[in-house]
């Protein structure tokens, strides 16, 4: 009896335990970070490759309940005046009233071409603190479809695919 009663009590400490890790979990989601996505620098062959992901990317965050950007129109606006100068991101984010700013490089954007035609997307990304300028989340992204006989992938559903896996892996803490 005393063994059964030493097993359970050590079982009701280790759920209390649990209990209180999954707190701190939800705690620590609880608190989600303010971004601002910037535009996207633009390596791959399509002209528009940067702006389309950067939009896809806003909407992705948008949409997740883990995520607060800031409004994509108020961007544009609060950062029109220094289109034609280089502004350090920290100094963007500050503007903004951002945590941290969301940027990268589009590496490839195009259809690949073999035994048929496979569209990848290809996206280097960064977010970088307001507070202290430095890189706080950094990681490389590549997405590809092909043809199915069902539905054939086109870039524009890549790239879609793609920034909802960003959104979904994005965690920083600042």
């Amino acid at each position: 009896m005393k063994i059964l009663n030493l097993l359970l009590t050590g079982l009701v400490v280790l759920l209390l335990c649990g209990c209180e890790n999954m707190n701190q979990m939800r705690a620590k989601s609880g608190n989600s970070v303010c971004f601002a996505v910037l535009p996207f620098e633009n390596l791959s062959g399509d002209p528009n490759a940067g702006l389309k992901v950067m939009s896809d990317l806003e909407s992705a965050l948008s949409a997740s309940k883990q995520h607060k950007i800031i409004e994509p129109s108020e961007v544009r606006v609060k950062l029109e005046p220094y289109q034609q100068k280089y502004l350090e991101p920290q100094k963007m984010a500050e503007l903004l009233g951002a945590q941290a700013v969301v940027t990268g490089t589009v590496t490839e954007y195009r259809y690949v071409y073999g035994a048929g035609e496979q569209p990848v997307v290809s996206v280097n990304l960064r977010v970088i603190s307001a507070k202290t300028g430095r890189t706080v989340y950094a990681k490389s992204y590549t997405s590809s479809g092909a043809f199915s006989w069902l539905k054939e992938a086109s870039l524009g559903e890549i790239a879609k695919r793609l920034s909802q896996k960003i959104a979904s892996d994005l965690e920083v803490e600042l």
